[in-house]
């Protein structure tokens, strides 16, 4: 999964802007919003609604019998915009609360074939699941 949690080991600079998040999983059709740059182009948005789950360590060899209990990945079926090739490691943010739940991981929407899905690593895996857990909450 494309993710880096840091730790600041001084001050930030004082334009830094922080988004909060949440190790909750989203619920299905959760609206949520992704920025990313593909390429490093200009920032882009698209919006969406978690339509499923996976239960992987490695999405491209996932069914779709996941578990509550060992889900690594929600689907996200997009409403308006598209993410792009590039753009893995973008958030995944709650419209609701602006919170990041997940990481864009991989998917196969696209211009061709806009109503496909786009994958998102959930954010509560990384904290307890790979050992990254230590304030988790």
């Amino acid at each position: 999964m494309d993710t880096v949690l840091l730790r600041l080991r001084g001050e930030p600079p004082q334009t830094a802007v922080f988004a909060g998040w949440s190790a909750r999983l989203p619920e299905t059709d959760t609206p949520l919003i992704s920025v990313h740059h593909p390429h490093g182009q200009t920032a882009k948005i698209a919006r969406g609604r978690v339509s499923h789950y996976w239960n992987c360590a490695d999405v491209v060899y996932c069914g779709a019998n996941a578990e509550i209990v060992a889900i690594h990945y929600f689907g996200v079926s997009c409403v308006d915009g598209l993410t792009s090739g590039g753009s893995s490691g973008a958030g995944a943010f709650r419209a609701d609360t602006g919170e990041l739940v997940g990481v864009l991981t991989g998917g196969l929407s696209s211009c061709a074939a806009p109503t496909n899905s786009d994958d998102f690593g959930w954010f509560g895996w990384v904290c307890w699941e790979t050992g990254a857990g230590v304030g988790c909450e």
